[in-house]
């Protein structure tokens, strides 16, 4: 894991490298039943520097 968002919040955002390719995983845990964590495809490491700024800031959609 490369960066990640607080745990103690309902939503958590992680940044992974997974064999050389890099990714971002989004699991919700609102609801306490251990919820599979949504990803993105992998890429590149400039995207997904782009979109971790992105869901940081607020501007991802």
């Amino acid at each position: 894991m490369i960066a990640w968002t607080c745990a103690c919040w309902p939503i958590v955002y992680e940044k992974l490298m997974v064999g050389g390719s890099y990714l971002i995983r989004h699991t919700n845990q609102s609801d306490g039943s251990g919820a599979v964590p949504l990803e993105s495809p992998p890429t590149r490491h400039e995207e997904a520097d782009t979109l971790w700024r992105k869901i940081l800031s607020g501007a991802a959609t």
